[in-house]
């Protein structure tokens, strides 16, 4: 049975595993959840479901294959690229690559804030790379 990656029906941070799984050639299920619209945006198409799928830290992404499963899409980026030997051989260049990720995921934090934020004209700080 092909691998399943479970995310919303929107690109965010589920499109990081998805185009590492396509860039590939890797087989998998594409489980996409419809959140409701707003001012609700009902999640319960997810929330009904995550209890079931035997994951240790249910979450959005999340990445099953066989009895193996992980979410958070860091961790799935990670192992997918450690599967088709993509991470460096240094436990140093390592370490920087991770600390580059998690700078992204910081700036992304922040574009993401401002984005989603009613008051986003007053909010253009963010958009300062000094701010991420």
């Amino acid at each position: 049975m092909a691998p399943i990656l479970g995310y919303w029906k929107t690109r965010g941070l589920g499109e990081m595993c998805r185009l590492m799984l396509h860039y590939h050639g890797d087989k998998f299920e594409d489980r996409q959840y419809v959140c409701g619209p707003a001012p609700t945006f009902d999640r319960s198409e997810w929330t009904s479901k995550k209890d079931t799928l035997g994951l240790a830290l249910p979450n959005l992404p999340y990445y099953i294959d066989g009895k193996f499963s992980l979410t958070q899409s860091s961790a799935i980026l990670e192992y997918l690229a450690d599967k088709h030997d993509m991470l460096p051989n240094s436990k140093e260049r390592r370490a920087e690559l991770r600390m580059v990720n998690n700078h992204i995921m910081d700036c992304r934090a922040s574009f993401i804030m401002t984005c989603y934020n009613p008051e986003y004209v007053g909010l253009t700080h963010y958009f300062n790379l000094d701010s991420c």
